[in-house]
């Protein structure tokens, strides 16, 4: 018996070899191998019956994994914490049983259950907030296990549940190089999440960080800020300025210069602001610092047809006017370089920008650290005034380009230098500044600031 199975598997063999390279019929391969059909059909008979016995044999001994169900919850659910949250599962066991259902949070057990109903209790505190991860793991008797998982996010029980508003502050905007600067979040509606973007290239993830800036510049700073509702971005323009550390970005002779004198003998008070020594008070000279002198245009015609230099007292009246406003020059007049005292200039878009880091970072709010406080010069309510500057700015109107005057004590307007023709102007009613482009006809107050060494 033993040599006719083996005598059996040699044929076997040797006609699936056959077969597969001649690609014969297994009928004509057997008779070519001189085997009678009958002891063929009886052969593939107990094949059929081998492979029948050993298929039941191997799907018999496969084991099936339990089913594991997490009911109710879904990935991504927000809760809310100072709460206990039941968690259901749905387990079960096609060709077995259940020998325990294992609740994990973040990696910790939480409970083993080990019958009906397969659920646990997870208490949220007041403390717990974020991001949290739920694992449950089966077992059955055999030792198969299947696992599900989803992340839940919890939040305070008394969040608004609305997307955050960006907003920050700063401390040390005006710094020298290779200074720090400390950033401080104040958004609404509990942020989650935050992108600090410092404008020199560098970012970071912490809500109030302290960022080193190791070269000089203006630098634009953003804030991303997240939650589960939604998301916000606050943008600063030039909100960091950075001055190189050596002698010519310094005030230099600031601490020299405490009294001003200008080519009429008119003297000013002078007050430092950063990297910067300011004109205390408003100019009043009626010569370029070089002796030539400044026509007065009193007639309006003349002055608004003018294309040249002039001045003028706000409605002609230097005797009313003169002190403490000083006088109202054109644009050709400044387009000198010659009005301020020699080595002193007119005060530039870069001499302003410094004042708006210094004090509030938005023209919305700086004018009141610069103007004068109280309603001696100017009208009521001068809403926002300090004075923390010591600019002491002042309310002298200005003149129309038709000749008109304007604005007196309400308005305080200041020629600025730049490549366009624009001055500031401060309101009585507002603690902000706004820059307007305007005629060369136009007649505004000017502060005189020292110059930067070469």
């Amino acid at each position: 018996m033993k040599r006719f199975w083996t005598f059996l598997w040699q044929n076997m063999v040797h006609a699936i070899v056959i077969a597969f390279n001649k690609n014969l019929s297994l009928e004509k391969l057997l008779s070519q191998m001189n085997l009678k059909l009958s002891i063929s059909r009886h052969f593939l008979s107990l094949l059929s019956l081998t492979i029948f016995f050993f298929g039941c044999k191997e799907e018999a001994n496969i084991r099936i994994s339990p089913v594991c169900e997490i009911v109710e919850l879904q990935d991504g659910d927000i809760l809310k914490n100072i709460q206990v949250k039941t968690i259901h599962v749905n387990a079960y066991d096609e060709d077995g049983t259940i020998e325990s259902v294992d609740f994990y949070i973040n990696g910790s057990l939480l409970e083993s259950v080990k019958t009906v109903p397969y659920s646990t209790e997870w208490v949220i505190t007041k403390e717990m907030t974020g991001q949290f991860n739920l694992l449950v793991t089966v077992v059955d008797n055999e030792g198969n296990s299947t696992r599900a998982s989803i992340r839940l996010f919890v939040i305070a029980f008394d969040d608004p549940q609305e997307p955050p508003v960006a907003d920050f502050s700063t401390e040390g905007r005006f710094i020298q190089e290779f200074g720090a600067v400390q950033f401080i979040d104040s958004s609404q509606n509990n942020p989650n999440s935050w992108i600090w973007d410092f404008g020199d290239g560098e970012v970071s993830e912490e809500r109030n960080p302290q960022h080193f800036y190791l070269r000089t510049g203006r630098f634009t700073v953003s804030l991303v800020v997240s939650n589960y509702f939604g998301s916000d971005t606050i943008t600063r323009k030039e909100h960091v300025y950075v001055y190189k550390t050596d002698p010519r970005n310094l005030c230099l002779g600031c601490d020299t210069v405490s009294v001003l004198q200008d080519i009429d003998g008119n003297t000013y008070e002078t007050v430092k602001i950063g990297p910067r020594l300011w004109m205390a008070e408003n100019l009043k000279v009626t010569k370029l610092n070089d002796g030539t002198p400044i026509p007065e245009i009193k007639d309006a015609g003349t002055w608004a047809e003018s294309t040249t230099m002039g001045y003028c007292w706000y409605d002609n009246d230097s005797i009313a006017y003169a002190n403490p406003y000083g006088a109202l020059y054109n644009y050709y007049t400044v387009d000198t370089k010659k009005l301020c005292p020699t080595g002193w200039h007119v005060a530039n878009d870069d001499d302003w920008n410094i004042l708006l880091i210094l004090y509030g970072g938005s023209s919305k709010v700086t004018g009141g650290a610069l103007k004068e406080e109280g309603t001696k010069h100017w009208t009521e309510p001068n809403t926002g005034a300090t004075n923390q500057s010591g600019l002491t700015l002042l309310p002298g109107g200005f003149r129309i380009y038709n000749g008109g005057f304007a604005q007196l004590r309400t308005w305080g307007c200041y020629w600025r230098i730049e490549d366009k023709v624009i001055f500031n102007v401060l309101h009585y009613d507002s603690e902000g500044y706004s820059g307007n482009y305007y005629s060369e006809n136009g007649g505004a107050s000017i502060r005189c600031v020292l110059d930067r060494p070469k």
